[in-house]
């Protein structure tokens, strides 16, 4: 026994991997990531040029979908995630001012006609959806008091100086003094 506890006390002549050093993190397990800001940059402008992610990420040199909802799900991306939101709010608009283009082509018989008509009905869809606020065709009946708040509602009579002095000389005051 004594001799097996010798053999664990020495020490290693090994040198300390660089990830195992004093003061280093270690690096993060997995797949380094691709992403740079250019590589951001190329996919939000496709984005707001009307592309789908999915078409966007079937070209060459382009990482999987997954990997880009990866990259707005990882709070070292923020950049790319305030990126990516404003490209695709662009993207609606480019999508509502496409449904022009498309209402205004001509074509010839009723099948084109049909055809427009689904495009643009599928673009307005999908522009209520991703922007409710400015292209929904809901009409709101809602209404708001100061601040967004509720409504103050509040009845004076017309005659409500005349019924206040009635009472006061009826009753008296609040103060318990009648007349004052």
């Amino acid at each position: 026994m004594a001799k097996k506890q010798k053999l664990n006390m020495k020490k290693s002549t090994k040198p300390v991997p660089k990830k195992l050093q004093p003061g280093k993190k270690p690096a993060k397990p997995g797949r380094p990531t691709i992403f740079t800001q250019e590589l951001g940059d190329k996919i939000c402008a496709a984005i707001a040029d009307n592309k789908s992610l999915r078409r966007i990420c079937e070209a060459k040199n382009m990482p999987c979908k997954a990997t880009v909802f990866n990259w707005l799900r990882d709070d070292a991306h923020q950049t790319f995630v305030d990126q990516y939101t404003r490209a695709c709010e662009e993207r609606g608009h480019s999508m509502a001012e496409e449904t022009l283009e498309i209402a205004d082509a001509k074509v010839n018989g009723s099948v084109g006609v049909q055809r427009n008509r689904l495009r643009v009905e599928t673009r307005k869809w999908l522009c209520a959806k991703l922007h409710p606020k400015v292209y929904s065709e809901k009409f709101s009946a809602e209404h708001f008091g100061p601040g967004g708040g509720p409504i103050p509602v509040a009845f004076i009579p017309p005659d409500y100086e005349k019924m206040r002095a009635d009472a006061r000389a009826k009753y008296g005051t609040p103060s318990g003094k009648p007349g004052a």
